[in-house]
């Protein structure tokens, strides 16, 4: 079994994933990983975990020397720690698919703001613009993904979002290895289903305890 060790090196935790699982005998042929960073920024933020994907690509190598990788994020104008973190990935090997936020207006009543109508016994609550940032870009990886079949035989993907089912099944139905790497309670149980799954909670320790135990002592006697 090919060997290889992936930590995603976080504040509080540290993630590997070890040479002894069976993942050699998942991943097959060609593979492309396609991450949805939206998703997997969630699960790490919860997990207090902050994933170097530059490892994670290099850690799937030791199975495919020419592995893709797909990092698919939206990104606020403007803002150049971003832009340089894009970067660094890039630099990395790993393609970066990127779309600005998009500000979507809606409207809102607003609490305690009323406005008198004559016509009317009761008091209306006058409506007032509101909106937030939206940046899915769900479609996009999914167009890919399909676009890009001839060039993998395994598809793995970074995200726990039920929205995926439907694509995982349509390339299992075309003769695609899929695989799904996210933490339960933060995948759907339709993706479980249909894909090979790999629970990155497996491989969690706690970083202090591993420097414990293979970080040698350096103390001398007296």
């Amino acid at each position: 079994m090919k060997k290889g060790t992936l930590h995603l090196v976080g504040t509080f935790f540290h993630i590997s994933f070890m040479p002894q699982t069976n993942i050699a005998e998942i991943l097959q042929g060609r593979v492309s990983i396609f991450i949805d960073s939206s998703n997997v920024f969630y699960i790490s933020k919860r997990l207090r975990v902050r994933i170097d994907y530059e490892k994670v690509l290099q850690f799937f190598r030791n199975f495919d020397q020419d592995v893709k990788c797909y990092f698919y994020s939206a990104y606020q104008e403007g803002y150049e720690k971003q832009m340089e973190y894009f970067a660094t990935l890039e630099k990395a090997g790993i393609v970066v698919r990127k779309k600005p936020l998009k500000f979507i207006t809606t409207p809102r009543t607003t609490k305690g703001t009323k406005h008198q109508d004559k016509t009317k016994k009761s008091d209306a609550l006058e409506p007032e613009e509101e909106g937030f940032f939206k940046g899915n870009m769900d479609v996009e990886l999914a167009i890919d993904a399909i676009r890009m079949m001839s060039q993998y035989d395994t598809f793995v993907l970074f995200s726990g979002d039920s929205d995926f089912h439907s694509l995982l099944a349509y390339l299992k139905e075309h003769g695609k290895n899929v695989v799904v790497i996210s933490h339960p309670g933060f995948v759907a149980e339709e993706l479980t289903e249909t894909a090979h799954f790999i629970n990155i909670g497996e491989y969690l320790r706690k970083k202090r305890r591993d420097q414990t135990i293979n970080k040698p002592s350096h103390r001398t006697r007296g």
